[in-house]
């Protein structure tokens, strides 16, 4: 599982069951469309599994990150859950960014390789990335 995915569940979710829906507002009572119905439902059923699933991993992850201390907890937390950046959650903490990155690594390693994330040295947003993506400073 990666850290980064679970930040996106809510919005997958809800995409999802929007989808079902628009699906379901699309079935006929009509016999002759018993096949696209069929159809239909077995892609609402896939559909549905799909949140099942991704409601679980989160419940999973959030019970993870509950078991940590609470600066772990939170470091992930604001992170993976609320989306917060770096420098947020070391203005939270009261820590610098590198600081936050190491405590960051530490517990990831604490979790361990389930769990994988790139840790950046500076976020490429910031230098101008489109997608969000990290890599690190050559300086």
């Amino acid at each position: 599982m990666e850290l980064e995915h679970i930040k996106m569940i809510p919005l997958m979710i809800q995409n999802k069951k929007e989808h079902i829906e628009n699906l379901a507002s699309v079935m006929s009572p009509e016999p002759y469309f018993d096949e696209v119905n069929a159809r239909i439902q077995e892609i609402i059923d896939d559909l549905s599994n799909e949140i099942i699933k991704l409601v679980e991993e989160y419940k999973q992850t959030k019970k993870l990150f509950d078991s940590l201390s609470p600066r772990s907890s939170l470091i992930l937390s604001e992170r993976y859950l609320k989306g917060k950046t770096w420098e947020q959650i070391a203005e939270i903490l009261n820590l610098t960014t590198r600081q936050v990155y190491r405590l960051h690594n530490k517990v990831l390693e604490e979790v361990g390789e389930d769990y994988r994330i790139v840790i950046p040295e500076e976020e490429e947003t910031q230098k101008g990335g489109v997608d969000g993506s990290f890599k690190e400073s050559k300086t």
